[in-house]
């Protein structure tokens, strides 16, 4: 019953090609500003592990140079978490994009609709895998059957990146919040230092993932029109 809803929901609406290129371009643009800035970051937290292991070692530090670490901490994490918030937006348009297209091409081999690709990233537990799924019925949809991209790996090492990233984060909020000792709070940095520059390789997984699958969506349709492939994508 599940699986006719979803035909009769697909049959009800029609989907036209719209070209993906702008959004995609954003959403790189963004990418590349979090993984410098996740770069940042990382350094920023290995920063404050010296001076507190500085401090364990019985150097004095005075409140100014302490103040400093803390405000420098405070505006990169504000930073990350603005970016973070503002590219989560552009990456979900440019699924629903995407998603779009691909129901327009082959709507019949999608899964779930396009607003259901957004959706279910706020669902417990099936965001652990439907996400996956939505956006890689969407990238096959456009392959050529003469293409052997279906075993690409780009796709499920973005999965698998997005899945720890989020695991580490949980780990990282959590020791943040519980530190109050001081081998407690040079824990907590390390585990900062290891989430952001893991977070530097799932930002490179996804800048090779939106380049793929743009890529693919636009040479698909350039195909159908009998028109060259617009170089860049």
């Amino acid at each position: 019953p599940w699986d006719e809803l979803i035909l009769l929901s697909i049959e009800m609406k029609e989907y036209t090609y719209e070209d993906p290129a702008g959004r995609s371009k954003i959403v790189l643009i963004l990418l590349t500003c979090l993984a410098v800035l996740n770069l940042v970051a990382a350094y920023s937290s290995y920063l404050e592990y010296q001076l507190l292991d500085s401090i364990r070692g019985g150097m004095e530090i005075s409140s100014e140079v302490a103040d400093a670490s803390d405000s420098r901490q405070g505006l990169i994490g504000i930073t990350q978490t603005v970016l973070y918030l503002v590219t989560t937006v552009f990456f979900a348009r440019w699924i629903l994009r995407i998603s779009r297209n691909a129901h327009s091409v082959a709507p019949l081999s999608q899964r779930y609709t396009p607003g259901w690709a957004i959706g279910y990233f706020f669902i417990p537990i099936v965001c652990l895998w439907r996400p996956y799924q939505a956006l890689r019925d969407a990238y096959e949809s456009f392959l050529d059957l003469s293409r052997d991209g279906k075993d690409n790996v780009i796709f499920p090492l973005w999965w698998f990146a997005w899945i720890v990233s989020n695991i580490l984060g949980r780990l990282l909020l959590q020791s943040t919040m519980e530190a109050e000792e001081l081998d407690e709070m040079m824990h907590a940095s390390l585990i900062t230092v290891g989430s952001d520059s893991f977070d530097i390789f799932l930002n490179i997984i996804a800048i090779f993932m939106v380049t793929m699958v743009t890529r693919s969506c636009i040479s698909h349709h350039n195909n159908q029109q009998g028109e060259p492939m617009l170089s860049g994508g």
